[in-house]
C-alpha cells in the first residue's frame, strides 16, 4: 500500500550511524512506505510530514539509539511536537 491515507500513522525508525530506515504504517499495521534516509534533519522532516498530523513515532530501543537521539536534537524536537 502506498499513497494517501487519512488515518493516524505510525512511523517506525531503525537508526544507524550514517543512515536510518523509516517505515510508515497505518494504525493496524499496513505498510505505507519504507525509506532509507541520510541522517539529516531535512530528510527526517520530509518523511514525518508525509505521516500527517501527530503520527506515533516508534524508535528502536537500544542504548545506542538513545545516545543518538540525544546527540541529534532535531529528532527530539520532532517527537515532542
Amino acid at each position: 500500500m502506498t499513497g494517501a491515507y487519512d488515518g493516524r500513522q505510525v512511523v517506525g525508525m531503525d537508526m544507524h550511524r550514517l543512515r536510518s530506515v523509516l517505515v510508515r504504517m497505518t494504525a493496524d499495521g499496513r505498510k505505507l512506505e519504507t525509506v532509507r534516509i541520510a541522517r539529516s534533519p531535512a530528510a527526517l522532516r520530509a518523511v514525518i510530514a508525509r505521516a500527517g498530523g501527530k503520527p506515533r513515532v516508534v524508535i528502536e530501543a537500544t542504548d545506542l539509539a538513545v545516545a543518538r537521539i540525544r546527540r541529534w536534537s532535531v529528532l527530539g524536537g520532532l517527537i515532542n511536537e
